[in-house]
């Protein structure tokens, strides 16, 4: 593969230019470097984020910022299998919008540039840019899809900014990234159930890490975990444990409750049993405290299923 000198040992600028399907700047993309131990896997945590170990001859390395491709000139940022897609975007708006996005880009992280190396920042504001270019998309459940990625690996950044910098305020934008997340997670899923013909259609890559596409099952498992983190918010008491019961039903699909699970990663499965083990015992704590509300809530959902029996 072409490339040119490096202007550091983690990436370097591809030779063969990619052209802006919105303003038609043609750029260089910069890719990331691998080998030589520069990544050194830990551990997977809770959103399915693969963690590395610090390297004293690469620094740290994080994977996912290199994944947003971003505009230099107008600032068009997607997913990078998305960037180059055609007929895929209201590239008029997109176009006449480009002042907005910049100036909202700005309001983040005011001396930015996409022309020189990936930092933690600019991998952030790539991501914050993709959310605000898939609104432009024309399918809005692929838009939604993809907002919730993009959230994620955005709270990422957030998050190891925060580490680097605990006296700023990145761990409020890191809860704004996971939030987004999962609301646009919910309006994605929501559509597929309506429309089951959708499903593993319309987006190729759920992730939510770089390294390790986990699927659609990596999807679901991560949009219930980020729900059931949120529940709190829900000031319905009626509809938090509804919202349990379907945690809990989706969580043991992705682990496969009573079926084996080979093909699925072990990492993945455990994490979703586990996940699953704490949802029950949030059920049956509310169960506990609420008993009058729940036999009511069982009473309307077995009136329900006799009548669309």
């Amino acid at each position: 593969m072409p490339e040119t000198a490096p202007s550091h040992s983690n990436s370097f600028f591809h030779n063969d230019p990619i052209t802006c399907p919105v303003c038609s700047h043609k750029f260089k993309r910069e890719v990331m470097r691998f080998g030589h131990g520069r990544l050194i896997t830990t551990d997977t945590d809770d959103e399915l984020k693969q963690n590395y170990k610090f390297s004293k001859k690469f620094g740290a390395i994080y994977p996912y910022i290199y994944n947003v491709l971003v505009c230099p000139e107008c600032w068009f940022a997607t997913l990078v299998e998305d960037f180059s897609k055609k007929d895929f975007y209201d590239y008029a708006n997109l176009k006449t919008d480009t002042r907005f996005r910049i100036r909202k880009a700005r309001e983040l992280f005011p001396q930015a540039e996409f022309d020189v190396n990936r930092t933690l920042e600019t991998g952030l504001l790539g991501y914050f840019l993709a959310m605000i270019c898939y609104t432009y998309c024309n399918d809005s459940n692929f838009a939604h899809g993809k907002k919730s990625i993009a959230a994620i690996r955005a709270s990422w950044c957030a998050g190891e900014l925060h580490h680097l910098h605990p006296e700023s305020s990145y761990d409020i934008l890191k809860q704004y990234f996971r939030y987004t997340s999962y609301l646009e997670s919910s309006n994605h899923l929501a559509t597929l159930y309506a429309d089951k013909s959708k499903q593993r259609i319309s987006i190729e890559l759920y992730g939510p890490d770089v390294n390790k596409d986990m699927g659609f099952d990596g999807f679901l498992y991560l949009s219930s975990y980020l729900n059931l983190e949120f529940l709190i918010l829900e000031p319905s008491l009626i509809e938090q444990y509804k919202r349990l019961e379907k945690i809990s039903y989706t969580l043991s699909k992705v682990f496969g409750l009573g079926k084996t699970s080979q093909q699925k990663p072990s990492i993945l499965t455990n994490k979703a049993r586990d996940l699953y083990e704490n949802t029950k015992l949030k059920i049956d704590a509310f169960e506990t405290e609420n008993t009058d509300l729940v036999r009511k809530i069982k009473a309307e959902q077995s009136t329900t299923t006799s009548l669309v029996g």
